[in-house]
């Protein structure tokens, strides 16, 4: 590859090591992030015992690059990349930490998304005290997001992990960590909509957290909150929320599916991806509610739809959800349901590694 062979000339003087980092930003700033990474990993192997600066955002940008191709290799990733944050530059440092805990949020790995969190949350209160203090530089760092963005989604975030463990009390005391952030110093008017975005977010996930803890009194303060929101996004959170906490402590919901049915049925539509998958997890809890309200045609008819979503995107976990939930209705089933259920069985590849039947009827995920 000519990448490596003008790397391997450049680095026969050190000095120039430079040179190849700076050609390396160039392309990845470019968006010829294939043709940069080669670079980035020469950098990285010619200076393996000391780290400099270069080399550390040349690993951060190999792992950027690394993302998006499928669970397994996105967390080979962040453990391969873990042990180069440190050396990182504070802003720097920031944004791949800020990343790194995202993207094992998406992983479900929730004790890491709280240990990342705490890191950012001690990173940034570190470069803020820098940037303040009496002693501090007054040196001006150059941030993707204001601090106060770094800052609040620490909390953010260890609290929707919490949440997820089943620790909402826990939970809400991370809400009250970015619930008023007013105080911060240097906003700009970009960090005064962003303390703003993080009020409304807290006053949201308030509502979450009681709804979870079976404050079932705030089910229409919820969707009133929503409502003035505007936004499809938040309500289909909203109905996810809704249909989960009914599930956990047996909510009357339906008054709210039937309100919302037009906007449901445009999610179902959406060529959004995100929005696709979590309808698909919001459809999963609706088949579980209304197979625990009798109406179990319908939600085996939305476990079925579930399921072949889950064969579509190659999601063992949501499949085996779905067919445990499946199997334990199959008394239920109707011959037409049935038919559908092996359609879509016969449908996987015998190499795939999802599997359905008696062996993981462990009970509802």
């Amino acid at each position: 590859m000519q990448e490596d062979v003008d790397a391997d000339f450049l680095l026969e003087d050190p000095k120039n090591s430079t040179v190849l980092f700076e050609f390396a930003e160039a392309l990845f700033a470019d968006g010829k992030v294939k043709e940069s990474i080669p670079l980035y990993k020469r950098l990285c192997d010619f200076e393996q015992v000391s780290l400099s600066d270069n080399s550390s955002i040349g690993h951060y940008r190999i792992f950027e690059a690394s993302l998006g191709n499928g669970s397994e290799e996105d967390w080979k990733a962040v453990n391969q990349f873990a042990p180069f944050i440190k050396h990182l530059p504070d802003n720097y440092q920031l944004d791949a930490l800020l990343k790194v805990a995202r993207t094992c949020l998406t992983l479900q790995k929730w004790d890491e998304v709280g240990q990342y969190a705490d890191d950012l949350r001690a990173h940034t209160v570190f470069v803020y005290s820098m940037l303040t203090g009496a002693g501090g530089t007054k040196e001006k760092l150059i941030l993707k997001f204001p601090l106060v963005v770094y800052y609040g989604q620490s909390y953010l975030l260890k609290g929707a992990a919490l949440r997820r463990l089943g620790k909402y009390e826990d939970a809400k005391l991370c809400v009250q960590g970015y619930a008023d952030l007013s105080w911060f110093e240097m906003l700009d008017d970009y960090g005064l909509k962003e303390v703003e975005k993080f009020r409304v977010f807290a006053k949201g996930n308030l509502y979450t957290l009681n709804l979870y803890l079976g404050n079932g009194q705030f089910l229409d303060d919820f969707f009133n909150f929503i409502a003035l929101l505007e936004s499809r996004a938040d309500l289909l959170a909203g109905l996810l929320t809704a249909v989960e906490a009914a599930n956990m402590h047996r909510y009357n919901v339906d008054y709210i599916l039937e309100k919302y049915s037009g906007e449901i049925e445009f999610y179902k539509t959406s060529t959004n991806q995100i929005w696709r998958s979590q309808y698909y997890h919001f459809v999963y809890q609706r088949a579980i509610y209304r197979c625990n309200n009798g109406m179990i045609k319908e939600g085996i008819d939305d476990a079925l739809n579930c399921l072949s979503y889950a064969t579509f995107t190659m999601h063992d976990l949501d499949f085996k959800k779905c067919s445990i939930l499946y199997w334990n209705y199959r008394n239920h089933v109707s011959k037409e349901q049935e038919e559908r259920f092996s359609t879509i069985i016969g449908g996987i590849n015998d190499d795939e590694k999802i599997f359905v039947g008696p062996s993981c009827n462990n009970g509802i995920v």
